[in-house]
């Protein structure tokens, strides 16, 4: 004799017994205090049972960052003779790096110069990382004729790396390659 049963019922009778076999397999015992969440999500680090726990080494101190609101400004020129005859066209990127040696780029603005100088300022929200500005950071400046910052022309212009400080605006000067 066979049974007839309906669709639905044989999905559930399998998502039970589905449920029931994974569950019994993944139990978790724990004797004592849990340990402490970690502060950082770097110092996160799976815990095996039964595993001897060595010592963490403590985590780096984090490298200085802008106060809240701080952001690094200032002013984009061209020299006078490139000035004058400026078209509107080329994309201008500001650039801040990272001044801790890793010269990782931390923000950057990308700017369409009707003419010049142009003003410019870098705030938190263009933050490539997500993280707060660091106090410090090279700033770097690019005129590009293709709007591509992964390509490079004779034409393009650059200036920097200046390093620079949140809150203390600076003046960069295009003419270079």
């Amino acid at each position: 004799m066979t049974q007839n049963r309906s669709i639905p019922t044989r999905a559930l009778i399998l998502l039970s017994a589905l449920t029931l076999l994974g569950c019994s397999q993944h139990e978790v015992s724990w004797k004592g205090d849990p340990p402490e969440a970690p502060k950082e999500a770097r110092a996160a680090r799976p815990v095996q049972k039964d595993a001897p726990q060595e010592a963490s080494p403590m985590p780096e101190p984090a490298p200085a960052t802008a106060a809240a609101g701080a952001d690094f400004s200032g002013t984009v020129d061209l020299p006078s003779n490139l000035a004058a005859g400026f078209q509107r066209g080329p994309t201008l990127f500001v650039i801040a790096r990272s001044s801790a040696g890793d010269m990782r780029p931390v923000a950057a603005v990308k700017l369409l110069p009707e003419s010049f100088p142009v003003a410019f300022r870098i705030t938190g929200a263009d933050s490539m990382t997500g993280e707060p500005l660091p106090a410090e950071a090279d700033l770097l400046v690019r005129l590009d004729e293709d709007g591509d910052i992964s390509t490079r022309s004779e034409k393009d212009l650059s200036a920097g790396p200046v390093r620079a400080r949140a809150g203390e605006p600076v003046s960069l000067l295009l003419g270079g390659k």
